[in-house]
């Protein structure tokens, strides 16, 4: 447990509404959410940074329980949304640190986790009660879940990846390369490179991001209820899977996945490696609505086998884009285009 000793995270960010004047280092909120503890923490704002984007500070002072200080003044004025809380990367740090040596779960129990980069290697294996009744929130456009399993594809018994019930949001900044959640295998062709995904939220504070989920280089996965939410207007070029590698997969499901407010929902792309032994990706009961593409498989060699059944596609450009597959097998479907511009 990260809220357990040693690793004490506090899990306390809470959301809030903020204004401030640019050049002022004062920021007051709509109503009574601090006190003399918030001196320390960490606060984000969506908006009175540079170009009028994110602010991040720490608090320095507290003023009164509707106004503090911090150690970044705004650029801009600004009123909007605004999150606070403890910094917890040091605590989820080491609690992956721990858990992945000693092959154990990590538990996130109740609260909202503010945090930077954590990174993780080996086995890998994360859940809490709910989706929603845990989040995981990044600080900024640089900071995300990051899984890099290299080396000796029998150094780890099973090198895998396991998120359970738990939900991950971008920052109010936008990612511009890596996933939000990014998760890249590099154990030549051994099978032990499996991922699963299980009631799981994927979203952000602000804008969206270019890539929600990043799967590199999985031999396998399954998603069961991930849901995985972007911003509206499209950011363009954002993915909200984006599947692919250049060593060799086998293969792939997903059971009432929901991808919104994206420009590709879901995408497959790789080198023709990828393709090489791929048996298929599948997709059953999903909701992929509201995005320009919303399945988009290209990769670069055939492989066998695509099923999208009793699916709802919902999309401003293409509901499927398939190329260099041997055999789709594609029914029981709603297909709509929508009727309004992804603007």
């Amino acid at each position: 447990n990260v809220k357990s000793s040693p690793f004490n995270a506090k899990g306390d960010a809470k959301e809030i509404s903020i204004t401030t004047a640019a050049g002022s280092n004062t920021f007051t909120a709509s109503g009574s959410v601090f006190n003399t503890a918030s001196v320390g923490k960490t606060i984000i704002t969506q908006y009175g940074g540079v170009s009028n984007g994110q602010i991040t500070a720490v608090i320095t002072g507290y003023v009164s329980p509707t106004v503090v200080t911090t150690s970044v003044a705004a650029t801009l004025n600004s009123s909007g949304p605004a999150t606070f809380g403890t910094n917890d990367t040091e605590a989820f740090q080491k609690a992956i640190d721990s858990a992945t040596t000693e092959g154990k779960q990590i538990t996130a129990t109740g609260g909202m986790y503010l945090v930077n980069k954590v990174t993780a290697e080996g086995l890998l294996s994360v859940a809490s009660a709910g989706m929603g009744l845990a989040s995981i929130v990044f600080i900024s456009a640089a900071d995300n879940l990051e899984y890099r399993g290299s080396g000796s594809p029998w150094a780890v018994k099973y090198p895998n990846v396991h998120l359970k019930d738990v939900s991950i949001l971008g920052s109010y900044e936008a990612n511009t390369t890596l996933g939000v959640v990014d998760i890249e295998f590099s154990y030549g062709q051994s099978p032990n490179r499996y991922v699963v995904m299980d009631n799981v939220k994927v979203g952000t504070l602000g804008f969206g991001w270019d890539r929600a989920v990043r799967l590199w280089n999985a031999s396998s996965y399954s998603t069961n209820q991930v849901n995985i939410v972007g911003y509206g207007p499209i950011r363009s070029g954002s993915i909200g899977l984006s599947v692919g590698g250049d060593e060799k997969p086998i293969d792939m499901y997903n059971f009432g996945l929901r991808a919104y407010f994206c420009d590709y929902g879901v995408k497959v792309e790789g080198q023709p490696l990828f393709s090489d032994v791929m048996e298929g990706i599948s997709f059953i009961g999903c909701a992929l609505l509201f995005n320009n593409y919303s399945l988009w498989c290209d990769t670069g060699a055939p492989f066998p086998y695509v099923q999208v059944n009793g699916c709802n596609l919902n999309s401003y450009k293409k509901d499927i884009f398939l190329r260099n597959i041997h055999q789709a097998h594609i029914i029981d479907n709603l297909f709509y285009s929508c009727d309004r511009s992804p603007t």
